[in-house]
């Protein structure tokens, strides 16, 4: 036999008989996804991948293929069907996508598919703050202060939880003003010596004081990770709100198996330097509030990555708009759940022991406005002024938001991942 790979053919020589071949991916090279309420595709787990993708090639186009063997389905047992209704092929006859339905035969919920090949890690050069020409230079500047002098920083006091209301997450048009409770992380001032007071004393700089590597860049970059210890005094409060957080809105019985606080100095300072600038804005529409960081509407929201390198790219860049999907019902932004059933959904990964790892933000969504599919930036507040004040962030419509949109990365500090299973 001759196989022709430009022709995609293969040849008997003695029969001289031809016949047209394919190249079929392997499980692991294709990605099966599923389109989530919010309009954004959603990747399956590998062992739900695995089985979508043996139905597809056993049955093929337009047959409906019945399956109860899906991860989410265990203690259920509904039966779900699967029809892959086209697909699309490349100039050797490689089938590069795919295009069908899931529905739940209990519910009646029917869900839009998509197979493509594996998603690839992004390239972490020029990504997050790495990427930014004015965030790099703020950096420098900070760095260089924080060289010349040389903080040593005391050992930071005992943080103390408090659940924090606000009121300022508002759905454009008929201005609805919803109430939202978050619980926070404060704690009382550290005994911090006046070299390093210089650099921190603004509240756009201040770091956490709970923080137990506070210098703000040291050999590390002021990027630690910090495994809380429920055990530990210090530490009790603040795992136990964190852990809490998660399971009271996971929608189903977790296990906690560590919580790690992200403790990054220049991220951290982005974040805190917005956070008081949607504030202070609010203070100067409204009159009232001046010199706090109530209009910063500061919520606890959730998200997940899939691909380990992109979390350790998280970790230490921050999100990045330019990786953001385009295909959301609400906006070209990043999105995060108000419910930690949002990333546990298909978003966080699944480490090969079976535990999920799941980003627990601190997010400034401010005022908030219904989103729309193709906006790449909040409404104005008055239509009538398209270039003037703009909300802060968008929402899903839904009272309370269960999900939202945001539009700038420093709105946003990864500050938990919470390993679960």
């Amino acid at each position: 036999y001759n196989v022709d790979f430009d022709n995609m053919k293969q040849t008997n020589q003695q029969s001289n008989n031809s016949r047209g071949i394919r190249r079929v991916a392997g499980f692991a090279e294709v990605s099966w996804e599923y389109q989530d309420d919010n309009g954004l595709l959603v990747q399956f787990y590998d062992e739900d991948t695995n089985e979508i993708e043996s139905l597809y090639r056993d049955n093929g186009l337009n047959v409906a293929a019945k399956t109860k063997k899906l991860s989410w389905n265990k203690g259920y047992n509904s039966m779900y069907t699967f029809t892959f209704t086209s697909e699309k092929k490349d100039d050797k006859g490689a089938v590069v996508e795919v295009l069908g339905t899931q529905k739940n035969e209990d519910s009646g919920k029917v869900r839009q598919l998509k197979r493509t090949p594996k998603k690839m890690p992004w390239a972490v050069e020029g990504y997050g703050v790495s990427g930014d020409k004015n965030a790099l230079a703020q950096l420098h500047q900070l760095q260089a202060a924080a060289a010349a002098s040389a903080p040593v920083v005391a050992t930071p006091p005992t943080p103390v939880v408090a659940a924090v209301t606000t009121t300022t997450t508002v759905a454009a048009p008929d201005a609805t003003t919803t109430t939202t409770t978050a619980a926070v992380v404060v704690a009382p001032a550290a005994v911090v010596p006046s070299a390093a007071f210089a650099l921190i004393r603004a509240p756009t700089l201040s770091l956490p004081t709970y923080w137990e590597k506070a210098n703000l860049f040291d050999a590390l970059g002021g990027n630690h990770e910090i495994y809380l210890q429920p055990a530990n005094a210090k530490h009790k409060i603040e795992y136990d709100t964190i852990t809490k957080l998660v399971q009271d809105s996971i929608g189903k019985k977790v296990n906690i198996v560590h919580v790690m606080r992200l403790e990054n100095a220049a991220l951290y300072s982005f974040y805190a330097m917005t956070r008081m600038t949607i504030a202070s804005g609010e203070a100067y529409l409204t009159g009232s509030g001046k010199g706090t960081t109530d209009g910063a509407n500061e919520q606890m929201l959730f998200t997940g990555e899939r691909i380990a390198t992109n979390m350790a790219a998280i970790k230490k860049f921050g999100f990045d708009l330019r990786v953001a999907p385009a295909d959301g019902a609400f906006g070209q932004g990043l999105y995060f759940g108000a419910k930690a059933s949002f990333a546990d959904n298909g978003r966080c990964i699944q480490n090969p022991d079976g535990t999920k790892d799941m980003f627990v933000c601190r997010v400034t969504v401010g005022k908030s406005a219904v989103g729309a599919k193709s906006i790449r930036r909040p409404p104005p507040l008055d239509p009538s002024k398209p270039t003037m004040a703009l909300y802060d962030s968008c929402t899903d419509g839904n009272h309370p938001p269960q999900t939202y949109v945001l539009f700038n990365s420093k709105q946003v500090y990864a500050e938990y991942i919470v390993r679960y299973i």
